[in-house]
């Protein structure tokens, strides 16, 4: 994992495939990419054990770069 700078973000999303709300607890994995120089965007896909899928898109302000892959 690479994490390295200082940067403020305001993000939006969507949930997929959550029917009833008691699929939604769990843990989530995910996977995101962003760069920030100035200004700069990212986005980050998460989905837990029971198929539920969060997508996120975006938008930094700062000097940032990070490229991981994580477990929430």
């Amino acid at each position: 994992m690479v994490d390295v700078g200082a940067s403020s973000i305001s993000a939006t999303g969507h949930v997929y495939h959550l029917d009833k709300a008691s699929k939604f607890p769990g843990t989530f994995t995910a996977v995101e990419a962003a760069i920030a120089l100035g200004a700069g965007a990212g986005a980050k896909a998460m989905e837990n054990q029971n198929g539920v899928v969060m997508t996120l898109t975006s938008t930094k302000a700062g000097l940032k770069f990070k490229l991981a892959a994580e477990g929430v």
